[in-house]
């Protein structure tokens, strides 16, 4: 994967300085496509996971899997790859459209920058599933209180361009795929990023816990971040991609009745 990311960093920042145009890649593919191409693991329980990270995201699945530019996003929607993720959500989340480090921070076009308020299904299935369950937990814990204490979850990053993330990884140290050595997730349209700045220490220490529990249950793997940027990097586990599509499916039936 360090070879694969070096390469692709290397060649669209040369050719984009040179003014060469680079051949279109080919459309991303569905999930049930590049599940194909995922590798199986003998994992011991000991890896890291900037590891494990590597280890399933072989060159092979992340070109099936990225999204090179806005038209590659637009190609998503069209073709079901991809689907939008609302501003605002009933079931607990709220988008950071301003403030500090907000979501698409580079992008002035608003055209433009709601095009990167997308995930793939399972991706999505799997922001609706954390912020339930942590809005659950809280009520759990406060009981006729929780609604004095509960804030929904600010996601902070969504889908990303290949181009949009080179040009993030020159002012977001957590964004520099090079320097962190792991797979650009958030271009694969399986990641998204929980603020923790707006979260108090107590509401951190329970989304931490729903995190853990649902990695633990194979759900999704998950990096804490930074200080300045302080966030939860969420990951769809690919063993769990269809469970995950499934639930987004069902989630957005119910809030449709």
């Amino acid at each position: 994967m360090k070879v694969l990311l070096t390469t692709a960093g290397i060649l669209l920042m040369t050719a984009n300085s040179l003014g060469i145009d680079l051949p279109p890649k080919a459309e991303s593919k569905s999930l049930s496509v590049c599940a194909e191409l995922v590798p199986e693991l003998k994992l011991t329980g000991t890896e890291k996971k900037k590891d494990v990270l590597n280890a399933l995201f072989t060159d092979e699945l992340s070109d099936c899997l990225r999204f090179e530019n806005y038209a590659a996003l637009d190609a998503g929607v069209a073709n079901g790859t991809l689907v939008g993720i609302p501003n605002e959500d009933p079931v607990g989340f709220r988008l950071r459209l301003s403030g500090k480090f907000p979501i698409a921070q580079l992008e002035t076009n608003l055209e433009l920058k709601t095009k990167l308020f997308r995930l793939r299904p399972a991706a999505a299935g799997l922001l609706y599933l954390v912020s339930a369950e942590f809005k659950s937990a809280v009520q759990k814990k406060y009981g006729k209180k929780w609604e004095q204490v509960y804030r929904p979850l600010e996601p902070t990053s969504l889908g990303r361009t290949w181009e949009y993330q080179c040009l993030l990884m020159g002012i977001n140290p957590n964004a520099d795929v090079f320097a962190q050595n792991v797979p650009p997730t958030h271009v694969f349209g399986l990641a998204f990023d929980i603020g923790r700045v707006s979260l108090s220490p107590a509401l951190d220490k329970i989304l931490l816990s729903v995190l853990t529990r649902l990695e633990a249950n194979g759900l999704l793997i998950f990096i804490r971040e930074g200080k300045a940027q302080a966030a939860y990097h969420v990951i769809a586990a690919p063993a769990s991609w269809a469970e995950l599509e499934q639930y987004y499916n069902q989630t957005i039936q119910d809030l449709g009745n």
